[in-house]
């Protein structure tokens, strides 16, 4: 059996360059994939910046698996680590801890990103988006179909991101035409921006079909 001698780390830096070095020989030395708790030490006491300690983290996650609630605890602020870090533990198929999930509620970029590589999340985080571009790209690469009424609320802060979600997800199931509210909406800026090329395309499109709305089945 080959033998490997794991340092003592000074700094997250160096665990990870070691690691990415010597990980695939770890099988064949009867090592496990996650190193002793001494030696994860190294991420409370290096004097590193929280930043880099968490990126250090995730990566290290990547081959070491779950982690201990303490160290998952550094990665909370971190939301592009935290979804690193989630993502790599549904690969494995281990199963997400909800208060894990619940740090990014309200991060449109990072819930997005996980959805990717999870699904359709649950829905009070689903609920939480709050930017048009990652709504409309939720709804179109990870449901594949419409939001919730009152998530489409969203494009209320963006033309683009409206008509898009008009075209690319609306019109696959029904008329182009937006819920009422957002119809209006649309309405009312292509007085303000007669010459928006993608409001107007909204505008002609849905006069086609005036009669038929999406969510029919729910008051605006």
């Amino acid at each position: 059996m080959n033998t490997i001698a794991v340092p003592k780390f000074r700094s997250c830096r160096r665990l990870v360059e070691w690691m990415s070095k010597h990980w695939h020989d770890f099988p064949a030395a009867g090592l496990p994939s996650r190193l002793s708790p001494e030696r994860e030490q190294v991420f409370f006491k290096s004097k590193e910046s929280e930043g880099v300690k968490s990126a250090c983290l995730a990566q290290y996650a990547g081959w070491a698996g779950k982690l201990s609630s303490e160290l998952e605890n550094l990665l909370r602020p971190h939301h592009e680590d935290l979804v690193t870090y989630l993502r790599s533990l549904h690969s494995r198929g281990i199963e997400l801890d909800p208060s894990l999930m619940n740090e990014l509620s309200g991060q449109s970029r990072q819930l997005y990103m996980l959805a990717k590589h999870y699904g359709r999340l649950p829905e009070h985080l689903e609920k939480t988006f709050a930017e048009p571009r990652f709504a409309y790209l939720y709804a179109k690469e990870v449901l594949r179909g419409r939001l919730p009424l009152e998530v489409e609320q969203v494009f209320f802060k963006d033309t683009l991101f409206a008509a898009k979600y008009a075209f690319d997800v609306i019109r696959g199931f029904s008329s182009v035409r937006l819920p009422e509210a957002l119809h209006a909406f649309m309405v009312m800026k292509s007085f303000e921006s007669p010459n928006d090329s993608y409001i107007r395309s909204y505008i002609d499109a849905s006069e086609n079909d005036p009669d038929r709305v999406g969510n029919t089945t729910v008051k605006v």
